[in-house]
């Protein structure tokens, strides 16, 4: 296939450059394949190293890369072979603003395929309507957070695991503070001195 262009749009699965991690233990670390045409991809792990991982979880969400894998650590891909040769400085947003060779050209099989596994601080960003330009490598196809979770009946987006909030007078141990009233207040000060001041007391009235 030829490179990217602008004007293609992935149905049903994002933009062209769309990443993802599969068959790790969770949608923060796997086997890296990018997403063209209709079809995903894997990336080969000649010259694949920690830089080239960082980009994948940056455009993820997934924090910083710990670990850059090769030689199929997650499993052997099927179908194409998308990128090789990758030479990523690290502080790129998207693959597709990496180094590489042609697409689709490449010298490696599926026993090559690179990994990569991310901190996985994952952070969703706010939904925003799709741009009116299909991206090309100028513009950042960013995938967001990976990992969907079962939708909690509580509140929250469905594709976010969150810790639901309860009302003040349903949280333990939290109970409203009474403010008391202060005992000396002009009005009971007047009742205690009426109380203590006997009639005939030099302190009393005449």
């Amino acid at each position: 296939p030829a490179p990217p262009r602008a004007g293609w749009l992935v149905q049903a699965h994002g933009w062209d450059g769309s990443i993802r991690l599969v068959s790790g233990a969770d949608g923060c670390q796997g086997r890296v394949e990018i997403f063209y045409r209709g079809h995903w991809g894997t990336v080969c792990d000649d010259d694949w190293g920690l830089s080239d991982a960082g980009v994948v979880c940056r455009q993820l969400g997934c924090g910083r890369a710990v670990a850059a894998w090769g030689e199929a650590r997650y499993g052997q891909g099927a179908g194409y072979i998308f990128l090789d040769n990758l030479k990523c400085k690290g502080t790129e947003a998207s693959l597709l603003r990496c180094s590489h060779i042609r697409w689709d050209v490449h010298n490696c099989d599926h026993s090559e395929d690179a990994g990569a596994l991310c901190t996985g601080h994952c952070l969703r960003l706010a939904a925003s309507p799709a741009p009116p330009a299909l991206p090309s490598e100028d513009r950042v196809p960013r995938t967001g957070c990976p990992r969907r979770v079962s939708p909690s009946p509580l509140q929250g987006d469905p594709g976010t695991r969150m810790a639901p909030s309860l009302p003040a007078s349903s949280q333990p141990h939290v109970r409203p503070i009474r403010k008391r009233q202060d005992p000396m207040t002009e009005r009971n000060r007047g009742r205690i001195l009426a109380a203590l001041v006997a009639p005939g007391d030099p302190m009393g009235p005449p």
